[in-house]
């Protein structure tokens, strides 16, 4: 097969599975420059250019949008694909090339990581996407999301595509191969953009509760984003919790997910999760809520320990026994190995998510 895969966001995730797919069909992959020299180590970068016929483009404003997706589209036009797939970002531009290329004979795939806005996100941002995204959902053959959780939600949302609506794993993230004795010595980990669905005020009231009963521990919170201004005072005045208040450039993931106990996900709610996706290609204990699709891949004493929303008492008792234990710190670090190497595993998201494109074909 022909495979045009556009994505002007989720640059990685795109680009693993994009060699996965390589390895059977050709590949042509579109990316937003900015976004890819964020998420794409170097060495990820060589091996799209020798596998696949990649396209870095610019990132342009929405009044731009017409150019921008004339040029994607006669690239794509050019290269005569039998599958147009693209990550759900950018939907003005992505409804631009898809109408600049009709009529069509490809077959259009949609990835959807999120089929309803998370708490918090930014309202203005999302009307003006609304209609564009809700276009591409209806006129994709297939819509791919991450669980049945979201497969639920989606039809939920437009009942329309309920026979075209398939769940995709999520794919390991990251070339997160640092070593250290991290069971020992390592902290609790809370990385990524901070929005209110990510529950950092509940990890700060867990922290509290572990501090009371004078427990040796450390919690590094790496990110930034709006929902943290509010917890600055507090994380500075303690002697347990670490900020690192900033974007973690990919080349700072693997010492700072190497170095960690356990990552910890006290989500309020969820689809599937990248963090979860960079701690298990670490090979690192997941401390999760139980919302979403998240219990899908995070198996409670398997991998991770699950607990449940909005519920400090139950996130430190979690946090406790991943300090006391460290038989079970090593138990869920083979776990999450093990989930890395099966379902998590690119090759074989490539070779199901082929399946669905045959299957259209």
């Amino acid at each position: 097969m022909k495979i045009v895969l556009i994505a002007l966001h989720f640059s990685e995730y795109a680009s693993r599975l994009a060699l996965g797919l390589s390895a059977f069909h050709t590949v042509q992959l579109h990316l937003c420059a900015p976004n890819a020299s964020n998420e794409l180590s170097q060495s990820l970068f060589e091996r799209l250019k020798s596998n696949v016929d990649l396209h870095l483009h610019p990132q342009h404003a929405r009044k731009y949008m017409l150019v921008h997706g004339a040029k994607i589209a006669r690239i794509i036009r050019r290269f005569s694909p039998d599958i147009i797939h693209a990550q759900e970002a950018a939907g003005w531009t992505l409804w631009s090339t898809l109408m600049q290329l009709y009529p069509r004979s490809a077959k259009f795939v949609l990835t959807v990581h999120d089929p309803s806005p998370h708490m918090g996100s930014d309202t203005k941002i999302r009307r003006r996407s609304q209609w564009a995204n809700t276009h591409l959902r209806l006129k994709a053959d297939a819509v791919l999301v991450h669980g049945q959780h979201s497969v639920d939600d989606m039809t939920n949302l437009l009942p329309a595509i309920l026979k075209r609506v398939h769940t995709i794993g999520h794919g390991i993230l990251g070339d997160l191969t640092y070593e250290t004795d991290s069971h020992k010595n390592g902290y609790f980990l809370f990385f990524g953009r901070i929005q209110a669905y990510k529950g950092l005020g509940i990890l700060i009231e867990a922290a509290h509760i572990l501090n009371k009963k004078q427990l040796d521990f450390k919690v590094k919170i790496a990110g930034n984003g709006p929902d943290l201004k509010q917890y600055h005072d507090i994380i500075l005045q303690s002697d347990y919790l670490d900020v690192e208040d900033k974007y973690i450039p990919e080349e700072e993931l693997s010492a700072l997910f190497g170095n960690a106990k356990a990552v910890i996900m006290p989500y309020l709610e969820a689809t599937q999760s990248g963090v979860a996706a960079l701690a298990i290609s670490a090979k690192k204990p997941l401390i999760a809520s139980s919302v979403g699709a998240i219990p899908e891949v995070i198996k409670h004493e398997e991998n991770g320990l699950l607990v449940p929303p909005d519920d400090p008492i139950a996130l430190a008792d979690a946090m406790e026994r991943i300090l006391c234990d460290a038989e079970l710190g090593e138990k869920l670090s083979h776990g999450a190995a093990l989930t890395a190497d099966t379902i998590l595993n690119w090759d074989v998201i490539a070779k199901e998510t082929a399946r669905i494109y045959k299957m259209l074909l």
